[in-house]
Formats: structure tokens, C-alpha cells, sequence
């Protein structure tokens, strides 16, 4: 005779069991966790308040390590920056010592050497300044693909039997690249907008294949892709012909700093760097604009003198034998108009003696070495240059000797 047995109080505690390791779970859950709410079924209503809670504080923890980012690129630039300004201030400083006339043409072509190897070290700088790959004082933070598809290599333009699929020129500096290629050593040159040239070796695609020319240095790389396959040779006479064989790469030193957690015009911080290159004709462009022949900078002003008629002692030949450099003047001649009568110690004009047609100096110190001279009746003393002794003659009034 069979029988079931059932035992209701082990059912129970078994049941009272289970119900109490879901709530221990829980309780654990939180402790470990430190939320009060890790799923929809602890509050749903407040688990959605706080994962938008959470977004906001994530994002605005993002913005702020933005902001920072922004600051360390503006940083990096203002450091060059400072570097360039030294550059052009001493720059100023040699253009000015250049236009003086006491410099000969061995001379000033010195300062015009170094003056160009200043231009050249501004050129370097704004290459090499860049913040995470980018250049910051080149005129483009990032490189954008231009060009044609008639006249430059673009993508999805046919490169042989292959397509050109992918062209990264984001790390590149603006301006026009130009390929070579050499048939006997299958290699590549690619020739930037300042001269350098990155050389890589080209191999020939299998069907259904591709290869990507990776030129690194210059920031840019292709990818090419083919159906049928291509050989090397191929691909560098493709490359090199007058419909691929340039790559144009334009951008703007525009950026955008993401200073906000939201998408308003308020969390965006926009900057801007310029192209500073000393050569570029963009950029500072020391090479056409406001240019001087230093060499010639003297000579090309005296004869602006002649012709304009203007005197300048001791500098201008045709008018040294007649006029000497002039002296300093008599402490007894006050000062005077340029061509006003000579004046005796301060009173009315002298009319005895008529001032010189274009400077009436002379005659001041002639009339003031009188007045000075024992032997002619005037006053030899202190006045007259002589330093003063305690107790000794004082000078008669208008001719102290301070």
C-alpha cells in the first residue's frame, strides 16, 4: 500500500527561506553598490530621476577635462607664440640698426643673413607646434581634402586598375603634394608644400585585394582597392599622371571647445589660431610684405635728402665744406628759432650782425668767444668754461657757468 507524504512545515520554512535570501540579496546589492536604486523594480520613478542625474554629472565631468584639454592646446600655442614674438622683435631690432647710415654693405648683408635664418626659425616653429597630432599655428588644426578629381587625386578616383577608397589627410599641413615614382625601385616620393619628402615602397595588388600607402610623416595615408588586381608599376604611372598626381589639403584654424554638457550655443567655447608662418602668403608672409633692401636703405635715403633740398650737418657731402657739424651750444646764447638773430645775453636782437643764410650758429659762437675772451674785453672766468672755485670771481648775469 503506497502513500504520499507530505511534510507542510518543511514546505514552509523552506518558502520563508528563499524569501529571505531574495531580500539579504537586495540589502547586499545596495551595500556594495551604494545605491539605494539598482533596478526599475526598487523605483522605477526614481530610477529615471536619477540616471538623468547621472548624465548630467557625467557630462559636465566630461566638459570640465574639455575645458582643461582646451586649455593645455592654448597653452602649447601661447608658448610658441612667445618664442615668435622674441623672433620678430629682435627682427625689428636689426631692421632698425640696418637703416642706420653708419653701417657699410658688408654690414648690413650680415643682418640681412640673419634676418633670413629668423624668418626660417619661425617657419620651423609653426610646423612643429601641435597639441594631440594637431598643428595649431599652421592655419589648420585639421587637414580637409580639396582638389579636383580632374587635376588632383580625390577619392573614388582611379588609380590604374584600382580605386582610390579611402584618403586620410587629417594630420597633414595645408597645401599641395606632388607624387614621384621610381620604376626601378617600385618607390613612391611624396613631396609636401615646404620640401619634405616622405619616400615608401609601392607592391602590386591581388585580385580583390587592396594596400594602403601610409605616408606618416607628411599625415596622410590612401587606401586603394582593386576587383581585378594591379602591378606596382601600374600604380606609381597612375599616380604620377597629370589627373592623380597631386593631393590638395586645405582646413581652418577654427576650433570648438565643448565646455557645457548640453548641445546650446552657451556650452561651446569657439578659438581660432591664424597661420603664422614667416613664408607663408596667409600667414605672417615677411617675405613680400613691407620687404627692404637693407642694403640700400642708406644710399636711397641721402639722396632723398638731396633732392628734397634738406641740410643735415655732418651727413650730407655736398653741404659739409660750408656748414660744419654743429657744436654745443654757448651757455651764454639762449635759445632761439633756427635762423632768428643772435641774441647778446638774452636782450634784443643783434642787429650788427646778420645770421647765416641757413643757420645763424656760427655767428652765436663767434659772438660768444668775444664775450669770453680777456684779450677782446669780455670775461675770461667760470662763464666762459672754466669750473668755478669756491670764493673765487663769480660770472657777471647770463654767463653762469650752470
Amino acid at each position: 500500500m503506497s502513500s504520499i507524504v507530505t511534510n507542510i512545515a518543511a514546505l514552509n520554512g523552506a518558502r520563508n527561506l528563499g524569501i529571505t535570501n531574495v531580500k539579504m540579496g537586495k540589502v547586499l546589492e545596495k551595500l556594495s553598490s551604494g545605491y539605494r536604486i539598482n533596478r526599475a523594480a526598487d523605483d522605477a520613478a526614481g530610477l529615471g530621476i536619477s540616471e538623468k542625474m547621472r548624465a548630467q554629472i557625467r557630462g559636465n565631468s566630461q566638459a570640465i577635462r574639455n575645458a582643461q584639454d582646451g586649455i593645455s592646446m592654448i597653452q602649447t600655442a601661447e608658448g610658441a607664440m612667445d618664442e615668435i614674438h622674441s623672433i620678430l622683435q629682435r627682427m625689428r631690432e636689426l631692421g632698425v640698426q640696418a637703416a642706420n647710415d653708419t653701417y657699410d654693405t658688408a654690414a648690413r648683408t650680415s643682418i640681412g643673413t640673419e634676418l633670413i635664418q629668423l624668418r626660417q626659425e619661425i617657419d620651423r616653429i609653426a610646423n612643429a607646434t601641435n597639441f594631440n597630432g594637431q598643428n595649431l599655428l599652421t592655419g589648420a588644426l585639421t587637414g580637409t581634402l580639396g582638389g579636383a578629381s580632374a587635376s588632383d587625386l580625390v577619392v573614388n578616383d582611379a588609380v590604374g586598375a584600382a580605386i582610390a577608397t579611402e584618403i586620410n589627410v587629417s594630420g597633414a599641413k595645408p597645401g599641395t603634394y606632388t607624387f614621384t615614382y621610381n620604376a626601378t625601385s617600385d618607390e613612391l616620393t611624396l613631396t609636401g608644400p615646404s620640401g619634405q619628402a616622405q619616400v615608401i615602397s609601392v607592391s602590386a595588388i591581388a585580385a580583390n585585394g587592396s594596400q594602403v600607402l601610409n605616408f606618416n610623416q607628411l599625415g596622410i595615408s590612401i587606401k586603394l582597392a582593386s576587383t581585378a588586381g594591379e602591378t606596382a608599376d601600374n600604380i606609381g604611372a597612375a599616380l604620377t599622371a597629370a589627373a592623380n598626381d597631386t593631393i590638395v589639403v586645405t582646413g581652418s584654424g577654427a576650433a570648438a571647445l565643448q565646455v557645457g554638457a548640453n548641445t546650446t550655443a552657451y556650452d561651446v567655447m569657439n578659438v581660432s589660431f591664424n597661420d603664422v608662418r614667416a613664408t607663408s602668403a596667409t600667414g605672417l608672409n615677411l617675405v613680400t610684405a613691407g620687404g627692404v633692401d637693407w642694403t640700400q636703405r642708406g644710399h636711397h635715403r641721402r639722396r632723398q635728402h638731396r633732392r628734397a633740398g634738406v641740410h643735415r650737418p655732418g651727413r650730407c657731402g655736398d653741404h659739409d665744406a660750408e656748414h660744419p657739424p654743429l657744436r654745443p651750444r654757448c651757455r651764454a646764447e639762449p635759445a632761439r628759432a633756427h635762423g632768428e638773430p643772435a641774441r647778446r645775453g638774452g636782450g634784443e636782437p643783434d642787429g650788427e650782425r646778420e645770421p647765416h643764410p641757413r643757420c645763424g650758429h656760427r655767428q652765436a659762437l663767434e659772438r660768444a668767444r668775444e664775450q669770453h675772451d680777456p684779450a677782446a674785453g669780455g670775461y675770461g672766468g667760470p662763464g666762459a668754461g672754466e669750473p668755478v672755485e669756491p670764493g673765487g670771481p663769480q660770472p657777471p648775469p647770463g654767463l653762469g657757468g650752470g
